[in-house]
């Protein structure tokens, strides 16, 4: 004989299972059990998800950055503007805002996709300035450009293989000390021949550019003013055996004390360690 349960009219529940026995009641600790791993399996899922977003994400992204700078320099005065002006001399009181450091214009290159992920970096900048604390121009570069050693930079090193710079004006003075540094005019600070920032380290250097160079030299010891014009240099630097030489060429107009010197330079390694250079003066007038 068939067993059954009453229903509520118009409700039909078959509560016979397919071998003719009643359906058990559900487990009371079945569902909280099911939660619960459904709960950790989210969790799950999303840590992996993240741990994976960590490490994907910024390879895509450095993957994306390589193979932009590969195809040639790109702009990034935007970022730039966005810590500058940079204070490169420190001052007591009103002058804390001696060598206020501008930039116009900063471009990045770095060839990885061709030439592997040692290739150096590269960095044009266009307009650089020293301020004064009155906001005048001291000190300005119009065009540089650096070569960087880029295994250095992953480690948090500054190390220059090629320096250029171009449209240079540069204001130097010698203090009653005899130290010799930036002249930011009145009220320089004390310590304008120490550096503040990250050394640049140079023993990489290799290559040095100069062109259209003015400096000018302030002596508060003798009390006299030198000025070069016209300064320009190409030079290889050399090394051999743990000593550092030069060849190339180099030429600068002195004027000074009523005197005007030209000279001009020329230095070719004619052996291993051995660097030969040739100096010529104009005749010094008056």
């Amino acid at each position: 004989m068939a067993t059954g349960r009453t229903i509520a009219p118009g409700r039909s529940v078959d509560a016979m299972k397919h071998d003719g026995q009643d359906t058990p009641p559900p487990s009371p600790s079945a569902t909280p059990d099911a939660r619960l791993r459904l709960i950790v399996m989210r969790v799950v899922r999303v840590v992996v998800w993240t741990g994976l977003a960590c490490i994907v994400l910024p390879a895509v992204l450095l993957l994306g950055l390589t193979l932009r700078l590969s195809t040639g320099p790109i702009d990034v005065t935007p970022v730039v503007r966005l810590m500058t002006p940079l204070s490169v001399l420190h001052g007591q009181g009103a002058s804390r805002r001696q060598g206020r450091l501008t930039v116009r214009q900063v471009r990045l290159g770095w060839n990885a996709l061709h030439a592997g992920l040692r290739s150096p970096l590269e960095v044009w900048a266009d307009g650089l300035a020293i301020m004064s604390a009155d906001g005048t121009v001291a000190n300005s570069i119009g065009h540089g450009h650096v070569v960087l050693d880029t295994p250095a930079l992953v480690h948090g090193d500054v190390v220059l293989e090629q320096l250029s710079v171009n449209g240079v004006r540069l204001a130097l003075a010698r203090n009653p000390e005899g130290d010799i540094g930036l002249d930011l005019g009145s009220g320089t600070p004390e310590d304008s021949t120490h550096s503040h920032g990250h050394p640049v380290d140079l023993s990489l250097l290799r290559r040095i550019i100069v062109s259209d160079a003015q400096v000018t030299f302030s002596d508060q010891i003798s009390h006299r003013v030198w000025r070069t014009r016209d300064a320009s240099a190409n030079l290889h630097v050399i090394s051999h055996q743990g000593q550092v030489g030069a060849s190339g060429s180099i030429g600068f107009m002195l004027e000074g004390n009523g005197k005007h010197l030209v000279l001009r330079g020329e230095g070719e390694q004619d052996a291993p360690g051995s660097i030969n250079w040739t100096l010529k003066f104009d005749p010094v007038s008056p």
